[in-house]
C-alpha cells in the first residue's frame, strides 16, 4: 500500500502542475518534484519525491488491474544495413507463466530512474544516463475515481511495481570477471520509514526494454550480474550509445572488403 499511495500522489501532482501551467520551481518542496518530471514522467532526484504518506491505507480503496507484459522496442542488430531498426520486446510479469499456476515469471527491465540532465545534482543519477535496473513484481493500472479526464472518466495511472537494484562500484565492471554488479537496496528497519525503500512504482513509460541479469549469492550477500554475454549490445551501449551503429558499419565495410578481394 505505501508504494501505491505514493504513486497516486505523484501522478496527481503531475496533472495539477500541468493543468495550472505554473512556472516550475527550481527549488523543491515537500512532495513537489523538480523540472523534467512533469514532461517526461521520470522521477525526480529530490528524495522528498519518495516521501511515504503518514497513512497509506486510503490507497486500498482504489481499483487496480494487473497485466502480464509490457510492449517495448529495442534496436535490432541482425540487419547490418539498418542497425537502428526497432523490434518489439516483451518484458513479462505473470503468476501463471505458460499456463502453469504458481510458476512466476518476473523479468528484469531497464528503466529511467532519474532525468539524464540531473546527473550533476546526484552522482548516481549520472550512471548510465540515469538508467537503472529493476525486477518486475506487478504491471498495474490504478483507477482514480477522484480525478476525471476531459470526458469525465476516472484517470488511469499505469505503472510497474519493482524491486529496484543499485549499481555496485558506481557501475564500473568488476576487475576479475568484467561484468557489472548490482545489489538490492537494504530494507529499512524502521516501523514507519520516512521514504520508500527499493520497492517502488514507476510510471510505465520509464521502462525502456528487458534486461538480462544473473542472480548470485556470495558470502551471504545477494548480488546480480549484468549478463553481457547474453545481451552484449546493451552492455556496450552503456558506454557508447553509438556502439551498435559503429560496430555494424565496421562489419559491413569488412565484408565488402572481403568480397572485393
Amino acid at each position: 500500500m505505501p508504494a501505491a499511495a505514493v504513486f497516486i500522489r505523484q501522478q496527481r501532482q503531475r496533472l495539477d502542475r500541468l493543468r495550472t501551467h505554473q512556472q516550475r520551481p527550481e527549488v523543491t518542496t515537500y512532495g513537489v518534484p523538480n523540472e523534467g518530471s512533469f514532461v517526461t514522467n521520470i522521477p525526480s532526484t529530490d528524495p522528498q519525491w519518495w516521501n511515504t504518506e503518514p497513512d497509506s491505507s486510503w490507497a486500498k480503496d482504489y481499483s487496480m488491474s494487473a497485466h502480464a507484459s509490457i510492449v517495448c522496442y529495442r534496436q535490432d542488430s541482425h540487419d547490418p544495413n539498418n542497425s537502428n531498426r526497432l523490434v518489439k520486446d516483451f518484458p513479462r510479469c505473470s503468476a501463471a507463466w505458460q499456463k502453469e499456476k504458481g510458476s512466476w515469471r518476473n523479468d528484469h527491465v531497464w528503466f529511467q530512474e532519474f532525468p539524464e540532465e540531473e546527473g550533476h545534482r546526484v552522482s548516481r543519477a549520472a550512471i548510465f544516463g540515469g538508467k537503472s535496473i529493476g525486477k518486475l513484481l506487478l504491471i498495474l493500472t490504478i483507477r482514480d475515481t477522484e480525478r476525471r479526464d476531459e470526458k469525465g472518466k476516472p484517470r488511469l495511472y499505469s505503472g510497474v511495481f519493482m524491486d529496484t537494484l543499485r549499481w555496485c562500484n558506481n557501475g564500473i565492471p568488476n576487475d576479475t570477471h568484467g561484468m557489472i554488479e548490482l545489489q538490492p537496496w537494504p530494507e529499512s528497519q524502521a516501523a514507519r520509514p520516512r521514504y520508500l525503500g527499493g520497492r517502488r512504482i514507476y510510471e510505465i513509460s520509464t521502462v525502456s526494454r528487458s534486461a538480462h541479469v544473473v542472480p548470485a549469492e556470495l558470502q551471504g550477500q545477494r548480488k546480480f550480474y549484468l549478463d553481457n554475454w547474453l545481451d552484449w549490445e546493451q552492455y556496450n551501449e552503456c558506454y557508447d550509445e553509438d556502439f551498435m551503429c559503429k560496430g555494424t558499419r565496421v562489419a559491413t565495410e569488412w565484408a565488402d572488403h572481403r568480397a572485393s578481394a
